[in-house]
């Protein structure tokens, strides 16, 4: 799947999620592999209204594997 929205608070700071996932079975045991990536984008922030004095940009990246196997009886 894939989704991009803006943050509620601030419409300058973007969130992008990607996933992808892999299931298989056979008998009784099943196999799921997944991924997901996620990614706050800040560039575009005003920083400003913090008050911090620096203007920081920057972004937020996650990588995420998920791998879940199981056994039905």
């Amino acid at each position: 799947g894939f989704c991009i929205f803006p943050d509620y608070e601030e419409r300058a700071i973007w969130t992008t999620n990607l996933t992808a996932g892999f299931g298989a079975s056979l008998g009784r045991f099943s196999l799921d592999i997944g991924y997901g990536y996620g990614k706050r984008d800040y560039l575009n922030s005003d920083f400003q209204t913090f008050d911090v004095g620096t203007n920081y940009k920057f972004d937020e990246t996650t990588h995420n594997f998920l791998v879940t196997t199981g056994i039905s009886f």
